[in-house]
């Protein structure tokens, strides 16, 4: 009995051993690389160094034989790539793509190995099972492909563009090859297809863009609309959830046209005469976004279109009231300042004006001084209406009170120092309420 325990004390440790030993020999596949030619084998590794390093040696893994495959379909390319850069290695490259992802399912996983250093992941493709599932995919993806097509022909909508952006994506796996195919009793190749329907849907959606206005005018048009009427340049119809980028001074707008076919964008009030441009397309962008991911857009760059309205300068006519001290001015001084200021956003003139610019100014003593040694103190009050004259409303009013001036000589110097701070004020007023604000949109 005790020599039995001394053996089988024995046989623990040596079992134990051996599996110390067997724990740490790595599997072959690792030292050495699989050559079995029926398959393609993908050898990842990632340290452990490295944030979640098993997905990191899995992706490896894949992107190896996503190698493989594309030196299969190099070798037995046959596709017209001016849709993919003009080169061949592009286009590889999206074939690939599509195919790693249509194959995933089909990886077989090996083995996983681990190392104090990191992770070795080892997955495979067998390359006749590979085959046919091509050919079963193939042929699922056309049939889909041609269904998307007769979807995007029976009416016209901006959903056609997207029928035939998912026909594109179902074959763009399959494009190292021609596939031809029978459409409305006509033989296509499928991709040349697809690329005809895409170019003609396109250009059948046309934008024109109209104002009720031939040009505008500084300071007094406000809120004027741009319309963007969108319809089916062959049957004219109207069409409705269309997507539009619109790039107007360097700012980019998203507009989407309602169910008359009709997208609004409101023009900003300008100071300064110029001519205001706007650029506008189909934002295919937005239209294909939820396609987009993992998916080359099959649209080339859309139709861009034009708008341009003048911006004139408005007709101003100043009528100004100036007094000192109650008595009226020689030579106004703040209506001056005004016409300065406002030269190059205004055109003053003496008849037909389109807006009218009242202002009203005058000064008064508060105070009898005591003595020489005083100065003359007098306060100015100036208030400077603007008027359209078509409306009658009043979009600019400015009041200004109690502007000491000072003068030891004379209150009616005093009176003048006072004009001369109320101009500023004004001029200071103007520019921040009026003038720079609306500056804002001529940059």
């Amino acid at each position: 009995m005790l020599k039995f325990k001394k053996y089988y004390a024995v046989i623990l440790f040596i079992y134990a051993l051996l599996q110390f030993t067997c724990s740490n020999n790595p599997p072959i596949w690792v030292e050495k690389r699989p050559d079995e030619i029926s398959f393609w084998h993908g050898i990842g590794f990632a340290s452990k160094e490295i944030d979640n390093s098993k997905e990191i040696a899995r992706e490896r893994a894949i992107y190896e034989i996503s190698s493989q495959i594309k030196i299969s379909i190099s070798s037995e390319l046959d596709i017209v790539v001016n849709d993919f850069n003009g080169s061949v290695e592009s286009a590889i490259s999206s074939i690939t793509k599509s195919r790693v992802q249509l194959l995933l399912p089909k990886l077989e996983l090996i083995d996983v190995y681990e190392t104090k250093d990191g992770t070795y992941f080892y997955v495979r493709l067998n390359k006749e099972k590979y085959k046919t599932e091509m050919r079963r995919l193939r042929q699922n993806a056309i049939a889909t492909a041609i269904n998307y097509i007769e979807q995007a022909d029976k009416v016209f909508t901006i959903e056609s563009l997207i029928w035939v952006q998912k026909a594109f994506n179902e074959i763009r796996a399959f494009n190292d090859e021609p596939i031809e195919i029978s459409y409305n009793k006509e033989k296509f190749n499928l991709y040349s297809l697809i690329k005809e329907k895409s170019s003609t849907y396109k250009k059948r959606i046309l934008i024109e863009a109209s104002m009720n206005k031939k040009s505008l005018v500084t300071l007094l048009d406000q809120d004027n609309t741009l319309i963007l009427n969108v319809m089916d340049k062959v049957t004219k119809e109207s069409l409705d959830a269309v997507p539009i980028k619109l790039i107007a001074d360097n700012l980019e707008y998203s507009l989407i046209s309602n169910s008359d076919g009709i997208a609004y964008h409101i023009i900003p009030t300008f100071s300064k005469p110029r001519f205001y441009n706007a650029y506008f397309e189909v934002d295919t962008d937005r239209l294909l976004s939820t396609l987009k991911k993992n998916n080359k857009v099959l649209f080339d760059a859309p139709l861009k279109s034009s708008f341009s309205i003048e911006i004139l300068k408005v007709k101003a006519m100043i009528y100004s009231s100036e007094k000192n001290l109650n008595k009226p001015l020689e030579n106004a001084i703040i209506k001056p300042m005004v016409e300065s200021s406002m030269n190059t956003h205004v055109n003053f003139v003496d008849e037909n004006p389109e807006i009218k610019i009242y202002i009203e100014a005058n000064t008064e003593t508060k105070s009898v001084r005591n003595d020489n040694s005083f100065p003359y103190f007098v306060y100015g009050t100036a208030t400077v209406v603007f008027e359209n004259v078509f409306s009658g409303e009043r979009f600019f009013n400015s009041n200004i009170t109690n502007v000491k001036g000072a003068d030891f000589n004379s209150q009616v110097i005093a009176g003048i120092r006072s004009y001369e701070k109320l101009s500023k004020k004004l001029v200071e007023q103007l520019e921040s309420e009026i003038l720079l604000v609306q500056s804002d949109n001529d940059k």
